[in-house]
């Protein structure tokens, strides 16, 4: 019982400072986890794909709607473009999916790379 209440804590101190390490340890072993119960590749990389493109989804639509929002009201300050620009509205969200696509396809093709039994067995 003792062994376990020092792990714990050991877990907690090194939690606390470094959570981004920690929280990625996490989500690789349950990757391991996915792909050792059968989930091949390509649905690890779907799954790490739709989790890294849904924020960008959601900031879209609200920069979209705040932009439709504000347009009448930056109508002074811009020169040559319309406020609601249909070029605009669809060309910089495209780009910004884009991005987020590539920024996203490189952590999804090296999960997708993980060996489950390295994962579970901690190496």
């Amino acid at each position: 019982m003792d062994s376990l209440i020092t792990e714990i804590r050991f877990a907690l101190r090194h939690l606390a400072r470094s959570p981004s390490f920690s929280i990625l340890v996490i989500l690789t072993l349950a990757l391991g986890i996915r792909m050792a119960l059968g989930a091949d590749a390509s649905e690890v990389r779907r799954m790490v794909v739709r989790h890294g493109l849904a924020p960008v989804g959601i900031g879209i639509v609200i920069g979209v709607a705040g932009a439709a929002a504000a347009a009448q009201t930056l109508r002074g300050l811009l020169y040559n473009v319309q406020p609601l620009d249909p070029v605009t509205l669809v060309v910089v969200p495209t780009l910004i999916v884009a991005a987020a696509l590539v920024a996203s396809l490189i952590p999804a093709v090296r999960a997708s790379r993980v060996e489950p039994s390295d994962v579970l067995r901690g190496d």
